[in-house]
């Protein structure tokens, strides 16, 4: 077996809504052969994927598919299962799958829903190895493959904070697309379109942004309105790492000044050889050591408030309650945002400041009562 063509589809497409890679998958000596023709190949499967018990298939119940390759199933279709199995364990492809005959002569189409392509394609190119190793009785190393998926899967995957946007954004409908390899996403099509980065939009200011990126200068704002944030000092060497966390006392958290996406985070660290240790996997930043938030995190989201109003979002009780009072307040502003009405200030703006405004053409002018035009 080898594989013809591989593309990705992010947006509604013939098989889904979902994105999905869509691989086209030649069976070459395999083509019209089944699962059950080939002598052990459907119990070296089942010990080499475990999982794929459990799958459902066309059956509707677990077990479906290891019923289907009993029966006898073409080749293309156990390799989409495959590829779901394995995806699922990492969080890089959900639970849908198709498999069709191509327009090509011996070929099938195979279409896998996927979160991070990379790591998919790549699933699918293990896969097929693997299943043809199978088939010839040889040794699949599944651990291998897994872990080089994973690798690929840290490398390519959206950050914590893009793919918590992405999911709330998927949960209310909102369809998205990845525009590259790092953290861009598009919201929405048309008129509606938003773009996001990380946790920035399109409307996030340079200032904003660059505070953001400072988490000593963003403690310290947080702090001047009176948020609680964990104490906690910059520093630059392991000596004073170590001082500091004399001074705060365990449990502390180590990470990069400007990092991003938990990359060089080490949370709970109790001794002093776990700091050391921490603050060489952080020191190809910089580090900051602060305390370990034990309770409840606080989660902060951006609300824009009435215009012309002093009133802010206030929270009451738990997180879910918290939320909701949060998102209340934010509907109820971009209501009152959209029937406001705007005056008219254009022209009476100049003669406030004593300027005069250009008379207008005379076939514009309107006839008074005494029957000038003014």
């Amino acid at each position: 077996m080898k594989i013809i063509a591989t593309r990705d589809i992010d947006g509604p497409n013939v098989f889904t809504y979902r994105p999905v890679v869509i691989t086209t998958l030649d069976l070459e000596d395999l083509h019209e052969r089944e699962s059950r023709d080939v002598s052990g190949f459907n119990d070296r499967l089942l010990e080499h994927v475990p999982g794929l018990l459990e799958h459902v298939c066309g059956k509707g119940y677990p077990g479906g598919f290891a019923e289907r390759l009993r029966e006898g199933t073409y080749f293309g279709h156990v390799i989409e299962h495959v590829v779901i199995d394995l995806g699922s364990k990492l969080g890089v492809a959900g639970n849908y799958g198709k498999t069709v005959r191509s327009s090509r002569p011996h070929c099938f189409d195979l279409a896998v829903q996927s979160r991070v392509h990379p790591v998919t394609r790549h699933l699918m190119q293990g896969a097929v190895a693997g299943v043809s190793a199978l088939v010839a009785n040889e040794r699949w190393d599944v651990h291998g493959l897994m872990v080089e998926a994973a690798r690929i899967a840290a490398d390519t995957d959206l950050g914590p904070s893009t793919r918590a946007i992405v999911d709330a954004a998927a949960a209310r409908g909102i369809p998205w697309m990845r525009l590259d390899d790092q953290s861009l996403v598009q919201l929405g099509y048309g008129r509606l379109r938003r773009l996001i980065m990380s946790t920035m939009t399109d409307g996030t200011s340079g200032i904003g942004m660059e505070v953001a990126q400072d988490k000593a200068a963003t403690k310290q704002l947080l702090a001047r309105s009176f948020i609680p944030v964990p104490r906690g000092r910059t520093v630059r060497t392991l000596a004073e790492a170590l001082e500091v966390f004399e001074e705060i006392g365990a449990p502390v958290v180590i990470k990069p000044l400007d990092g991003n996406q938990g990359k060089g985070v080490s949370v709970g660290m109790r001794t002093s050889d776990e700091v050391r240790a921490a603050f060489e996997v952080a020191r190809q930043y910089s580090a900051a050591a602060g305390d370990h938030v034990r309770r409840r995190a606080l989660r902060l989201r951006q609300v824009e408030p009435d215009a012309g109003s002093d009133r802010h979002p206030r929270s009451r009780g738990d997180d879910a309650a918290a939320e909701r009072d949060v998102e209340h307040h934010h509907r109820r502003a971009l209501r009152q945002h959209r029937h406001r009405r705007v005056q008219p200030v254009a022209r009476r703006a100049p003669r406030e400041c004593g300027a005069r405004l250009p008379a207008q053409p005379r076939h514009c002018r309107r006839p008074h009562a005494d029957g000038e035009l003014r």
